[in-house]
């Protein structure tokens, strides 16, 4: 999608779904944008799935003061009751148990790829891999260099990480965003 349509948002929602799905299963959300924290707390608001306005700041800017400062000041009254209830159960279901576990990383695609199988291989019993987003992945350096352009360089990323998915037998979903040319659908293109 363009820049600022809901792609982390979009995961999140796909995440909470499969993961309410198959209760037996664990999934790992790998960040490359922004730090885990915050996209707990993305999780959260999506769980939560209530307006907790009680003013004009939105729900994800009342959680984060929430975390940060304990105050509810903003919340309508009669929700405070079940947004703490909710985050009980959300925490002790999903981020407590590991059943999802949200990671921020800088990896190059080899550490990222062997990071999956690393974590398929010891925390087993793994439902899916999420990586938000694709085109903050990098071949390692010494690799880099043997490609003339970032359309290649991703290419070699989407095979590695192909093989990955076969090896393991892993459903890996990757958010990805257009580059800012596309600014209507006429401008889309594999090289955008």
């Amino acid at each position: 999608a363009p820049t600022n349509h809901g792609k982390t948002i979009a995961l999140i929602n796909i995440v909470l779904n499969v993961a309410e799905k198959n209760p037996d299963k664990r999934f790992i959300f790998f960040t490359y944008e922004e730090r885990a924290n915050s996209i707990i707390q993305y999780f959260l608001n999506a769980y939560i799935d209530e307006n907790l306005n009680s003013s004009d700041k939105a729900n994800r800017r009342l959680i984060k003061e929430y975390f940060k400062t304990g105050s509810t000041q903003y919340f309508s009254n009669y929700l405070i009751k079940e947004f703490e209830e909710k985050k009980a159960i959300f925490f002790k279901t999903y981020i407590e148990t590991g059943r999802i576990l949200v990671k921020y990383v800088d990896y190059n695609s080899t550490e990222l790829t062997g990071a999956i199988q690393y974590l398929n291989k010891e925390a087993g019993n793994i439902g899916g891999v999420f990586i938000d987003y694709f085109q903050l992945l990098k071949l390692p350096q010494d690799k880099y260099k043997n490609y003339s352009s970032r359309v290649e360089e991703l290419k070699q990323i989407c095979i590695s990480i192909k093989e990955v998915a076969v090896t393991t037998g892993l459903p890996l979903v990757l958010a990805a965003q257009f580059n800012r040319e596309v600014t209507n659908l006429m401008r889309l293109h594999p090289t955008n």
